[in-house]
């Protein structure tokens, strides 16, 4: 019985520190392109507040930030990744905004995803190694 509850509550362990590890709550924003000898950060990775990126004089890179959902362009210099902006020294930075809810949208039920769960497609003949054998 005790190895049962030990067994358990390893496993709660486990469960609760990847689901905090999964929502990582300090990603910022999402690199689209970097270009330059950095080294730090590539396409498509998060990059979290407080992070700094050494782009050299002529490296750039694309940053879309979550929670204001502004685009940055930034050419050389050194980035320091802010909540919902960079912070740029020695380099130059062009900023498009957009309006957005991020964070304040309501999920209704046919915007859920399960909301086409049990949907039954009628009149469509199965082929190939699906179809029912013949009587």
């Amino acid at each position: 019985m005790a190895r049962i509850v030990t067994a358990l509550a390893v496993a709660s362990l486990i469960t609760t520190v990847s689901v905090a590890t999964a929502a990582e709550p300090n990603e910022a924003a999402l690199v689209e392109s970097v270009s330059g000898k950095s080294l730090d950060v590539q396409p498509m990775d998060y990059v979290r507040v407080g992070q700094t990126i050494r782009l050299g004089p002529y490296g750039t890179i694309v940053l879309s930030y979550k929670s204001s959902c502004v685009r940055e362009m930034i050419t050389g210099g050194i980035v320091t990744i802010g909540t919902e902006h960079s912070y740029v020294r020695s380099g130059e930075i062009r900023r498009l905004g957009s309006q957005c809810d991020t964070g304040r949208m309501v999920l209704t039920d046919a915007d859920s995803p399960t909301a086409g769960a049990g949907q039954t497609f009628r009149g469509i003949q199965p082929t190939g190694f699906l179809a029912a054998p013949a009587r």
